[in-house]
């Protein structure tokens, strides 16, 4: 726990240090959110027709054309089917879009099930929007991808919806960037005790910009759920 905590630690100052060095100012400058409320309507995506099932319907791969449809213009809230054990990742060349593809920005909320034990790299990039990330069922959860939750807002731009995450105990590695740039963070909770596969570079690791557009500190809960 000392040691998990220790280099929790060391990541945040180095995060602190790296954002200090690179503005100037650190908390104090205000500037426009590149991701303002819209008045769009938001539907619930939860049956297993809207989505795109893989391998005997193990691996999520993203929305079905029935899935695409019915969110059309809308904001969307994804919930995983139970049996799924795999959000598989982005393979797109160049430039990531994550397996949500032209929905990445329209996600506002997801829910993980007891059954998932892996999320793929760059899976949700992009998802810029996402105001909430249910993993209080996520039990089986063991891998969590780089850059899997990266919002991919970059310079001056914000994304502020995520306002807290909490990485569950049975998480044991989790990739480069994997929560990146989500500035508008105020909380973490970290029950993963037992992951010591991470990054503490300032620029690689889970957390980087973290709560940078929050001007508010951010609170990391480190422990059991």
């Amino acid at each position: 726990m000392a040691s998990l905590f220790k280099k929790l630690t060391t990541v945040f100052l180095a995060v602190t240090a790296a954002l200090c060095l690179a503005t100037g100012i650190l908390f104090t400058v205000q500037k426009t959110p590149a991701f303002a409320e819209d008045e769009k309507q938001t539907v619930n995506l939860d049956d297993a027709k809207y989505f795109n099932l893989v391998d005997e319907n193990k691996t999520f791969a993203g929305l079905s054309d029935a899935g695409k449809a019915y969110a059309g213009e809308n904001n969307i809230i994804v919930k995983i089917p139970d049996g799924v054990t795999k959000i598989a990742e982005d393979t797109s060349t160049g430039t990531h879009i994550g397996i949500l593809e032209n929905y990445s920005s329209a996600l506002v909320g997801l829910v993980i099930p007891s059954s998932v034990v892996e999320i793929g790299n760059y899976a949700f990039y992009g998802s810029s929007n996402l105001a909430t990330l249910d993993t209080s069922n996520a039990t089986a959860l063991k891998t969590i991808g780089e850059h899997s939750f990266d919002s991919g807002a970059t310079g001056s731009a914000y994304s502020i919806s995520l306002k807290s995450i909490t990485v569950p105990e049975s998480v044991m590695a989790i990739g480069n960037n994997a929560f990146a740039n989500r500035t508008g963070l105020t909380e973490i909770n970290f029950y993963a005790t037992n992951c010591a596969d991470f990054s503490a570079n300032a620029a690689e690791n889970p957390f980087y910009k973290a709560g940078y557009s929050a001007n508010v500190a951010v609170a990391v809960n480190i422990g059991s759920n």
